[in-house]
């Protein structure tokens, strides 16, 4: 066998190699099981991903999951799968996948997660402060002062994502601590009965633990009462009147997702904040603020909401 005979049995097996690892990409999908609307959201998520790596010349094996669905179960399902990783939909699905301690990497998506983490990649649900304040800039440029009440033990990893983020835009952040319901209420009617209406403005971060549907008509109310610019991170509260809302863009994050996950190449990519929120508007909320809103720049949010 001559010189080029011995390079060419070489190479071919290699090639042949390298082409079945680009055919043989398989990807585990852990999903909630969930009724309407929340399906559709997951299922535009998992669109997205499925498109993604697809043009990636890679496979997604789908699993369904609920509350009862055991740590020892998706142990299994991950481990028949022998895909080179697992992506996490939502907070059951990511919940199980940290207790089995898999060996490929870990891509969660659409459930709130603490930044940094070393044992995840992928998007955080919490909206990047950078976009928030970036909106906020732009639809009420006369506001200075950002105040937001958070719980130390769920959000105290966001702390200084939002104050880079204000010094960036030269905004005054006023961080407020509570720990209970009570607590927190008392720093929103402060907040809204002292700030002025004309330069501050208040962020509601969260739903549920201290924004309850108890709670928050009365920071609405309160809020229109005194023309006072509240935001969320919550599509819901744009609807029952804040001004505006950042929230997932399903569709997208599939395909941000599905991206992390052809990139990661045995190896857990950074977990990041979301970048690339949709934006709702109140119009009508907006037009009661005119005198601190831009309404001019309503038709560049994704939802208008409200009559105008």
């Amino acid at each position: 066998m001559n010189r080029r005979q011995l390079l060419h049995a070489a190479i071919v097996p290699l090639l042949a190699s390298y082409a079945w690892a680009a055919t043989a990409r398989r990807f585990t999908v852990l999903y909630p099981e969930l009724p309407a609307p929340e399906r559709d959201i997951f299922g535009a998520i998992r669109e997205g991903l499925q498109t993604t790596i697809s043009q990636g010349g890679g496979s997604i094996i789908e699993h369904a999951v609920t509350p009862a669905t055991t740590a020892s179960a998706s142990t299994q399902l991950i481990t028949q799968d022998s895909a080179e990783a697992i992506i996490a939909l939502g907070r059951i699905a990511t919940s199980l996948v940290e207790q089995t301690h898999p060996q490929q990497p870990v891509i969660a998506g659409a459930t709130e997660l603490a930044i940094p983490s070393p044992s995840l990649g992928g998007i955080s649900l919490v909206v990047s402060p950078d976009r928030v304040f970036e909106t906020l800039n732009e639809v009420a440029p006369r506001i200075r002062r950002v105040s937001v009440v958070l719980s130390p033990d769920r959000f105290g990893w966001l702390r200084p994502y939002m104050e880079r983020a204000a010094r960036a835009r030269s905004l005054t952040l006023s961080i407020y601590e509570a720990r209970s319901v009570a607590e927190a209420a008392s720093h929103y009617f402060n907040i809204l009965r002292y700030g002025n209406p004309q330069t501050d403005s208040l962020w509601l971060l969260e739903q549920g633990q201290f924004v309850t549907p108890d709670t928050l008509p009365h920071i609405i109310e309160d809020a229109w009462a005194a023309r006072f610019a509240i935001f969320s991170s919550v599509l819901a509260h744009a609807s029952e009147g804040a001004l505006f809302a950042l929230y997932m863009n399903p569709g997208s994050l599939g395909t941000r997702l599905g991206r992390i996950a052809l990139d990661a190449h045995g190896k857990t990519p950074a977990l990041l904040l979301d970048q690339a929120p949709l934006r709702a508007i109140n119009a009508r909320t907006a037009h009661h603020l005119a005198g601190v809103v831009d309404e001019s720049r309503i038709h560049n949010f994704d939802l208008v909401l409200g009559d105008g």
